[in-house]
């Protein structure tokens, strides 16, 4: 179970970079989506879809690896302090707001420009949630 428990682990961390750096990649990708000329705007959204694609892969590794880890390594959740509890809110807001881009994204795909702003802020909603899951999980697991 060792083994199986330190993969898992290893998967944690993948979905987390998946999750991550496409988030920062769709930063800077979602202004030329916007901004940029016709030809370069179709280029900027099959970056953006392949981007937010990503992050959602990553983010559902997170959300799998995650409650397996809790019972194959920790036995459950009984011996967890108030900084896990913590972190699985900002998990809870890093999923709400992956959920708003990505309902906004599609919307977008099909013509309704008026979804920019909830991208960004959807966007910018996982992005604090993750790293303050992150920053929540170094106290809770230490």
């Amino acid at each position: 179970m060792y083994v199986f428990g330190n993969l898992l682990f290893w998967v944690h961390f993948m979905g987390l970079g998946m999750a991550l750096g496409c988030g920062i990649a769709l930063s800077a990708t979602g202004p030329r989506l916007l901004a940029g000329a016709t030809g370069e705007r179709e280029q900027a959204w099959q970056l953006f879809k392949a981007f937010s694609r990503t992050v959602g892969t990553g983010l559902l590794l997170l959300l799998i690896t995650g409650p397996l880890m809790i019972w194959i390594k920790f036995g459950g959740t009984s011996a967890f302090n108030g900084w896990f509890w913590t972190k699985m809110g900002f998990v809870g807001l890093a999923v709400a707001g992956m959920g708003l881009h990505e309902w906004a994204r599609a919307r977008f795909g099909r013509g309704d420009q008026s979804t920019v702003g909830f991208m960004a802020l959807g966007g910018r909603l996982a992005a604090f949630g993750m790293v303050a899951a992150i920053f929540c999980a170094v106290f809770a697991f230490s």
